[in-house]
């Protein structure tokens, strides 16, 4: 059986091979792959020194234009927006690191739980608080991907997070890639 330091060393040895930045390799820990595109990878990860648990979104250069979330990331302030951490960038890739929240996706929480009318509502409320912050940002942020899925729910602080900014886009900034982006079935 091997160990958790063993565990991690070699989970390290893959990503350095991977073309990851250095930088980033050095801040934090990788612990486990929560989802994989082409091209994008999105990883849990634990800032060493502190522990502290973190969402690492990965974009391979070859494929994505560095994007302009960071620096839209970077300037919300919201309690229900994940903070942003930080941002690395090599020759092969781009990363960007966000705090980690706790909670359920609302795809699952609804799917688990019988929710009544009044429950529907206050989850409404609070979404679309988060919603108008971005909204009133100048200029406004555009999440683009708003679905279950990329809502996470605190049972226990009753706390509505958005996450997921891989889609966000800023109208000032319209490109081709504004006019279609998103999950069918959700856009």
């Amino acid at each position: 059986m091997i160990d958790n330091q063993s565990a991690v060393q070699e989970i390290e040895n893959i990503f350095s091979k991977a073309g990851y930045p250095a930088a980033f390799l050095a801040d934090y820990d990788q612990l486990e792959c929560l989802a994989s595109h082409h091209g994008r990878e999105t990883f849990l990860v634990s800032q060493k020194g502190t522990h502290n648990f973190c969402v690492a979104k990965c974009y391979d250069s070859s494929l994505f234009s560095e994007p302009n979330t960071e620096s839209i990331l970077r300037n919300l302030h919201h309690e229900g927006i994940p903070d942003y951490c930080d941002s690395y960038k090599n020759d092969s890739m781009f990363v960007i690191v966000r705090s980690y929240i706790e909670g359920t996706p609302l795809s699952d929480y609804a799917r688990n739980n019988d929710l009544s009318q009044e429950e529907i509502v206050q989850l409404c409320i609070k979404l679309s608080d988060v919603l108008i912050y971005l909204h009133n940002q100048t200029p406004p942020v555009i999440h683009r991907d708003i679905k279950p899925s990329n809502i996470l729910y605190d049972e226990q602080s009753g706390q509505v997070m958005l996450i997921d900014f891989g889609a966000v886009a800023n109208p000032g900034k319209r490109t081709e890639n504004t006019l279609v982006v998103g999950t069918p079935g959700f856009m």
